[in-house]
């Protein structure tokens, strides 16, 4: 039964697959790469709806169908209580994909220093995202990880970044002073498009 617990973390496709095991047990099976996913994750969040910060700590695995599989993403739209500030814990290794695409009232982001990457679409289209300060520990920014925030103006990416993903900070329209590293290696496609 731990297994199935473990699993049920997953999000909604996994809750589908052990109700669907629950009624053909024989029909259901597992992969070892989704019990050690399931293994890995030991994240927790914490939203404080009077500061309107949201604390994410821990080992998260990719969204991929954006906020509404991420456990938090039911407050994206939240507009009684809306999102303003992310804190992430300090034991953050990677931002996971889609973490808070879509987080329209979201204006600031912490990231500890030991987070390394910032995954695809993580901050896309947080259109109030005013300040965000990248921790020198990181080495890759994905694909849209910026995408259309609008209310971005400066940004210094750090010395160790090598990667900056297609479309980066695409339609970033504030964005007019931007620190590029010197040890950047790939810069993908339209990172800059309908910026600076």
């Amino acid at each position: 039964m731990r297994f199935f617990q473990k699993l049920a973390v997953l999000g909604a496709g996994a809750l589908a697959l052990m109700n669907i095991s629950a009624v053909m047990p024989a029909a259901f099976s597992v992969s070892a790469a989704a019990v050690a996913e399931a293994e890995a994750e030991a994240g927790t969040w914490e939203f404080d709806e009077t500061t309107g910060t949201l604390t994410i700590s821990g080992v998260w695995r990719n969204f991929n169908i954006g906020t509404q599989s991420a456990p938090w993403g039911r407050l994206a739209n939240n507009t009684k209580t809306p999102v303003l500030s992310v804190v992430f814990g300090e034991n953050t290794k990677s931002i996971p994909v889609h973490a808070l695409c879509e987080f329209k009232s979201l204006k600031s982001v912490t990231i500890p220093a030991g987070t390394e990457i910032i995954g695809n679409s993580a901050f896309m289209n947080c259109p109030a995202l005013e300040q965000i300060t990248l921790p020198d520990s990181l080495t890759e920014i994905g694909n849209g990880a910026f995408f259309e925030c609008t209310a971005l103006k400066s940004l210094a990416v750090p010395e160790n970044v090598t990667s900056i993903g297609n479309e980066a900070f695409c339609g970033c329209t504030a964005l007019k002073e931007i620190t590029l590293p010197e040890k950047l290696t790939e810069i993908g496609s339209c990172v800059f498009q309908d910026t600076l």
